[in-house]
């Protein structure tokens, strides 16, 4: 039986564009940002990178590209990734400007990546928690309450 709840209402839940949109932005802003800077600060000796450092920013690729795809698990596996991805970067920033390791130009910098960290809690938080674009994740699942009935 391929009915389903999608076509029985007659109306069919598309993708909403601000899936492609914000899990475009999160796999290059999550992802690859971080690990071309992990990459490019490794040559560094004076540089001491955290060991988690390296396992975060792929994970969150893969669970953008698991979100785009449609994935319920997907989207709430990204939203901790990115959560907790942000919330490091963050804890580290404030870290540096409270022990005063920061100054001047620098601590602009690193101010920033307190303000970017926030945005991407805040905007991730708010699309993939929006009504239309859960209704979109469950989809599968309204189709497999209906079938199963």
């Amino acid at each position: 039986m391929t009915n389903s709840a999608e076509t029985r209402n007659g109306r069919k839940v598309a993708k909403p564009l601000g899936v492609y949109i914000i899990t475009v932005s999160d796999f290059v802003a999550v992802g690859v940002v971080p690990l071309v800077a992990i990459m490019l600060l490794k040559g560094n000796p004076d540089v001491d990178i955290p060991f988690l450092s390296f396992l975060l920013p792929i994970p969150a690729m893969v669970a953008s590209v698991w979100a785009m795809a449609g994935d319920n698990l997907g989207r709430l596996l990204l939203l901790g990734l990115v959560t907790v991805s942000s919330l490091l970067m963050i804890t580290n920033s404030l870290g540096l400007l409270a022990g005063g390791v920061v100054t001047g130009p620098s601590a602009i910098r690193v101010g920033g990546a307190i303000v970017r960290g926030l945005f991407w809690i805040g905007i991730n938080w708010w699309y993939f928690n929006r009504e239309a674009t859960v209704a979109y994740y469950k989809r599968h699942k309204l189709r497999d309450t209906v079938q199963s009935v």
